[in-house]
């Protein structure tokens, strides 16, 4: 799985090829452009930024933020810890992939009231809930 830097170099790569071919034109735009800005943008979403929410919004494709497998991904996971998810709610089979544990695991964390869920029985959950547990799990890798 690539680290959150290389995703974000190897997006910036791919669409600094669709404009040259869209445009027919040379780009200014370098690898080592691309290598300083995919380095701000990882800094600005551990110090969440909105900057750097809105910049990976434009990086990586709308209809891959929709699927789950990209929140489960370093990337999605900083993004989605920058409060880069944009609903305020999440199927807890989301929230389970997010944070990297079962679906069981979530379900004990609602009934325990670690997580909230909107309705009662409902198979969702609160994203701010799931972002501060997933924000604090990653402090311990930061820190």
């Amino acid at each position: 799985m690539k680290d959150v830097k290389q995703d974000l170099f190897d997006r910036l790569l791919l669409l600094r090829s669709r404009y040259e071919v869209a445009f027919s034109c040379g780009s200014a735009v370098d690898d080592r452009w691309c290598e300083l800005y995919a380095e701000i943008v990882e800094k600005g979403l551990h110090d969440s930024t909105e900057s750097s929410l809105r910049a990976v919004r434009a990086i990586v494709d709308p209809a891959e933020m929709s699927a789950a497998a990209f929140w489960q991904t370093p990337l999605g996971a900083l993004a989605f810890s920058a409060g880069g998810y944009p609903n305020a709610e999440m199927p807890q089979s989301l929230a389970a992939l997010v944070l990297g544990c079962s679906r069981q695991y979530v379900s004990e964390m609602v009934k325990s009231g670690k997580l909230t869920a909107p309705h009662t029985g409902s198979r969702m959950v609160l994203a701010e809930g799931v972002r501060e547990l997933l924000r604090r799990k990653l402090d311990k890798f930061v820190n």
